[in-house]
């Protein structure tokens, strides 16, 4: 079993969106449903002048230990519902991860969680309308009372970042950046690594995650991400059953 997922059965907020594992292959209510005026538009690919991302790592190049493969199991998975949650429970375990266990500074925690929000706010509406028929009964609870408070979490995020002069542009960019990110992603390595996309951008976000910090609780502090007993049998089952990268993450184990 790898460092992210023993730490994140530690980190209470990570049971927001999975479940603990011990197998080793590899945290406000809206309506029902993800509302219309919290999504951002449909991502449009960056411009080929895009500057390059920059993604660090603090991963210990002498470790005597064979690493475990880098990557958030099931982002390239073929059904939309199952790549999006991969994203989503990815996300959420690292940043659940990185608050209890790394070692980096706060604001810095907050920085690299403003990148993900833009890319989270999309894999929430993407598993919302890609719900499998199977799971109608449950739709409204899952998508309301287990990915919600997650999503307007990091709704408030890219308001903030608006706020700031993010653009919709630079806002799809950094979704970008952010999913580079969890592909490679360091499982032994509780630091969240910060992407950089250019100095202007940059900076922005940094105004802006020091709003966004200033009204709202630490990731690691966020009561509203303790979403563990909420009741969803059937879609945990669905998970297990339909999106087996996501066992490498604990995801559809029952709590």
């Amino acid at each position: 079993m790898s460092f992210a997922v023993r730490a994140g059965c530690a980190a209470l907020v990570v049971m927001a969106a999975v479940g603990c594992s011990s197998s080793s292959n590899p945290s406000d209510t809206a309506s029902t449903r993800v509302p219309p005026s919290t999504s951002l538009t449909p991502y449009r690919t960056p411009a080929p002048t895009t500057p390059a991302i920059t993604v660090t790592s603090t991963a210990d190049p002498t470790s005597a230990v064979a690493p475990e493969p880098t990557g958030v199991p099931g982002l390239q998975d073929a059904d939309p519902f199952c790549a999006a949650w991969a994203a989503y429970a990815g996300t959420t375990q690292m940043l659940a991860v990185g608050a209890a266990f790394g070692t980096q500074p706060a604001k810095e925690l907050t920085a690299a969680e403003m990148f993900a929000a833009p890319a989270v706010v999309q894999a929430v509406r993407q598993i919302d309308t890609s719900w499998p028929f199977a799971l109608a009964a449950e739709h409204d609870v899952v998508v309301d009372k287990v990915l919600g408070p997650m999503q307007r979490r990091e709704q408030k995020a890219v308001d903030a970042l608006r706020a700031a002069a993010v653009s919709d542009d630079d806002l799809a960019t950094m979704a970008v950046a952010w999913r580079s990110v969890l592909a490679a992603r360091n499982p032994d390595d509780p630091a969240v690594p910060r992407p950089t996309i250019g100095a202007d951008v940059d900076a922005k976000v940094d105004a802006a995650a020091a709003a966004f910090a200033a009204a709202v609780p630490a990731f690691g502090n966020d009561p509203s991400l303790l979403v563990a007993d909420v009741a969803r049998p059937d879609t945990l089952a669905y998970l297990a059953a339909h999106c087996p990268d996501l066992a490498a993450s604990g995801v559809g184990d029952a709590i």
